[in-house]
């Protein structure tokens, strides 16, 4: 009889440890474990089992609830960057209104980096970068070498008498806004793309997207400084620091996202 008891009350202990059997088979359990370890054993298996699935049904719907919240806060730091960034190109290449210096845009290049660390997605569980993104990126460092050839050969024009591209003095600055207007037309082109790829295919080409963005910097500053520009005397001086200063905040930047991304990949 007790071998007959003890598989009738295990096929018992599952509702019973559920809660969801009647008052007596909960006493005739609770009775029959008082004097069967072997069952008493076994209703604390079921339980440790039942605390189990009911964390890891938690942790579940924790990281779901994570998850969600942090795609909220990656397209709410990539609406505002996308309207920053357009807004600011429209602003400097479009109007002749008093422009910012170029010690905000060297500011403002710092917080868009350190944005782009916080508010996007985790480093561990992000897909490695892909040849679209490579693509891209050399496209913006081509775009950003004859962003700076092509200034610095303006310079040169201009200190040497020489004409640039048989362009007359009088649509020199427009000439030169026109040119670098289509530049940060083509970075912003890049940078929508690339952050489009992070957030909707997690893919983690930060250091690209950090590429783009000392692109679009590099060309506000420029034409900060021609706008600026009162005498031609400092005018090596003056596009030379904008660069460098850029150029190195971008470049770290870019290795130090590399690091991170190198750190954190998975392999997939």
């Amino acid at each position: 009889m007790k071998i007959m008891n003890c598989d009738i009350i295990q096929d018992l202990i599952p509702s019973y440890v559920d809660g969801i059997c009647s008052d007596a088979t909960k006493e005739s359990v609770e009775e029959h474990v008082i004097e069967c370890n072997q069952c008493k054993k076994r209703v604390a298996i079921y339980r440790i089992a039942e605390i189990s699935d009911r964390n890891i049904e938690q942790i579940q719907i924790d990281g779901f609830k994570k998850f969600h919240v942090q795609m909220k806060r990656m397209n709410l730091f990539s609406m505002v960057l996308v309207i920053l960034l357009i807004g600011l190109g429209t602003y400097t290449f479009g109007t002749s209104y008093r422009i910012l210096s170029t010690a905000i845009y060297y500011m403002l290049f710092l917080i868009c980096m350190i944005g782009l660390y916080l508010f996007t997605t985790n480093k561990k569980h992000m897909q490695r970068v892909e040849k679209k993104d490579y693509i891209v990126a050399t496209l913006s460092m081509i775009n950003i070498v004859f962003a700076i050839g092509f200034m610095f050969y303006v310079i040169n024009c201009i200190i040497s008498g020489k004409a640039v591209f048989s362009v007359e003095s009088a649509q020199l600055g427009p000439f030169i806004n026109k040119v670098w207007g289509i530049q940060f037309l083509l970075f912003v082109i890049g940078y929508v793309y690339l952050l489009h790829r992070m957030i909707r295919k997690n893919i983690n080409n930060k250091c690209m997207i950090c590429l783009q963005m000392m692109g679009m910097f590099l060309l506000l500053a420029y034409v900060t400084v021609l706008k600026e520009l009162v005498s031609f005397k400092v005018i090596y001086g003056r596009f030379t620091q904008n660069t460098v200063v850029i150029v190195t905040m971008g470049l770290i930047g870019f290795l130090a996202f590399t690091v991170i991304g190198q750190k954190g990949k998975r392999v997939i």
